[in-house]
């Protein structure tokens, strides 16, 4: 028996309550790696070298990346996806995204979605928001991912989730002009 053909009309609108796979990739630290790393830092990092060649079997294998703002139109409005759809992220603001990772998305003509934690914009090894925005500018999406990055099942006071989740996407808000529509907990 043939084959079958996969085509964008597996992503049709679903009915309520059905869910729909589509790859999410999660990215943190894209760097150079160096002699005597931990295992817990190699596990959350990626080599830029690495990280071209994932770019590049995406291309040569006809995925299409979509934004997060695109999947949520998908499920919202019923818009459709295009076929081998994927999200790419990257998650907490670290400044070797925007030295590695942005160019690299440049030059594969991908987007992607950078969560970031709002209380590290600014200090050594995080962006700054000269880059977040060069970043948006570029149509990357920039998403919440609370102000201080805590666990947030661990904190139980209403006001001070609010704070965190709330007050990061105010903060993201402000300095973008614009609505933050997307939000990735700490920690998955």
């Amino acid at each position: 028996q043939p084959e079958q053909v996969i085509t964008s009309e597996i992503y049709q609108k679903p009915p309520k309550d059905e869910s729909v796979m589509l790859p999410i990739i999660v990215y943190h630290s894209v760097r150079p790696s160096y002699v005597g790393e931990t295992e817990l830092v190699k596990r959350f990092t990626t080599e830029p070298a690495i990280l071209d060649q994932e770019f590049a079997h995406l291309k040569e294998r006809g995925y299409q990346v979509i934004s997060f703002n695109e999947l949520l139109k998908y499920f919202d409005e019923g818009k459709t996806l295009p076929p081998k759809a994927v999200v790419l992220t990257f998650d907490d603001g670290w400044k070797n995204q925007y030295t590695y990772a942005f160019p690299l998305l440049k030059k594969y003509g991908f987007t992607a979605t950078f969560f970031i934690f709002t209380n590290a914009i600014g200090h050594k090894n995080f962006l700054s928001w000269e880059q977040i925005k060069e970043m948006d500018a570029a149509g990357m999406t920039i998403g919440g991912h609370t102000k201080t990055h805590p666990y947030l099942t661990k904190i139980t006071d209403p006001q001070k989730l609010a704070a965190e989740i709330a007050g990061g996407k105010k903060i993201l808000e402000d300095h973008l002009g614009k609505k933050v529509d997307v939000f990735a907990y700490p920690f998955g």
